[in-house]
């Protein structure tokens, strides 16, 4: 029940002595225990551990400093039950230069410009903690994001709750890779989870849902494994890659995400989508455009408002052994100069065509079974 507070320059933390001006500094693998302390008001940092310190922080309130707590230099302290919040300078909690740790059940909470960043070589554990932010203005809101894993971070994020508004829930970046795995995103960010600038990572087991969108994957050599997700309720789209991205997508869940369930888009972006159930979009399933030329194999597509599949604008997917069904309008729209390899597939009981081709469209189809559509098969 102390309160520790240091008034240090903030001007420390950029010099190269070990002493930054923290609050609590644990360091030389020293492992104290600190128990529902305010820690506050720091210049610096409000708990350093460092050069392989250790301590069990339990229950403590950790607010109103420049950075929350930093574990650095293979640092492995075990924070539970902690409130971290309002530390809206450097962020709530860093981990960097080999840091580790546990970090479970805190919550972590409105720190700027992140909540959480883990960078070169952190591989910390965050586990069942709550971490949500609400920016109070619009440009912090603009440029906010919640958790960033960059610089060859490999944390392990598992059973976290991610609340808020802002850019981005979870940003994985610069080589990362990271396992996050059964957590839950919601809120208004501009998209939950981004994979960028050869970000890669294992995106397993999530609850994506109710924001814009769900998961871009943005630029060549983002390559990220994205298996048995839940991905529903997303109004601008469920799963978006563009420009290059990559990536396999395995075996995941994506329903009522509009206005496509999944677009792909641009020149080189070739991202493998199999076996996932993609059903009742409000208007396509997949969205392939200007180049895209992405691997479709074994995806059951069906129920769209509009095409279970529209490929347009020289976009050249590969389409193997789908089931491509009950599209209100048409199974499969090849329009704009769309292109493509449609193998294999089975299209059928689509309200009007089961392939519709129009406008310069010139795919090629082969060994397909195309029956039961209402209104014609080609």
């Amino acid at each position: 029940y102390n309160t520790i507070v240091n008034k240090k320059s903030f001007t420390a933390v950029i010099d190269n002595s070990p002493d930054r001006g923290a609050c609590i500094d644990v360091r030389d693998g020293a492992n104290p225990e600190f128990y529902c302390n305010d820690i506050t008001g720091g210049a610096a940092i409000g708990v350093l551990c460092q050069l392989k310190g250790r301590g069990r922080f339990w229950r403590n309130t950790i607010r109103s400093n420049h950075v929350g707590v930093h574990i650095d230099t293979e640092a492995a302290p075990h924070f539970e039950q902690n409130v971290i919040q309002d530390n809206t300078r450097g962020g709530g909690l860093n981990v960097t230069n080999g840091g580790r740790g546990h970090i479970v059940r805190n919550t972590i909470a409105n720190n700027g410009p992140c909540n959480v960043v883990i960078g070169t070589g952190g591989s910390p554990t965050l586990a069942d903690n709550v971490i949500f932010s609400l920016p109070d203005t619009g440009e912090m809101e603009k440029k906010f994001m919640s958790v960033s894993v960059t610089s060859g971070g490999t944390a392990t994020l598992r059973g976290n709750l991610f609340l808020g508004s802002g850019t981005t829930a979870l940003d994985i970046t610069a080589a990362a890779d990271p396992l996050v795995q059964r957590n839950h995103f919601y809120g208004l960010w501009e998209q939950c989870i981004l994979i960028q600038k050869q970000g890669r990572g294992r995106i397993a087991n999530n609850h994506v849902a109710h924001a814009p969108t769900a998961i871009r994957i943005d630029g060549a050599g983002a390559d990220p494994v994205v298996e048995a997700n839940t991905i529903f309720g997303c109004w601008n789209a469920g799963i978006v890659a563009v420009a290059g991205g990559g990536g396999v997508f395995r075996r995941n869940i994506l329903t009522l995400n509009a206005p496509s369930q999944v677009v792909v888009r641009g020149s080189a972006t070739s991202p493998h989508l199999e076996d996932n159930e993609i059903f009742d979009g409000p208007r396509t399933g997949i969205g392939v455009e200007h180049g895209a030329q992405p691997v479709l194999v074994r995806n059951a597509i069906f129920r769209h408002a509009h095409a279970n599949v529209h490929v347009l604008s020289k976009g050249a997917p590969v389409v193997r052994s789908n089931s491509i069904r009950h599209g209100a309008l048409v199974g499969i729209l090849i329009e704009q100069s769309g292109a493509g390899l449609f193998e294999g597939n089975a299209i059928g009981s689509n309200r009007e065509a089961g392939v519709r081709v129009l406008s310069g469209g010139a795919p090629t189809l082969l060994a397909n079974n195309i029956s039961g559509n209402a209104a014609t098969g080609i």
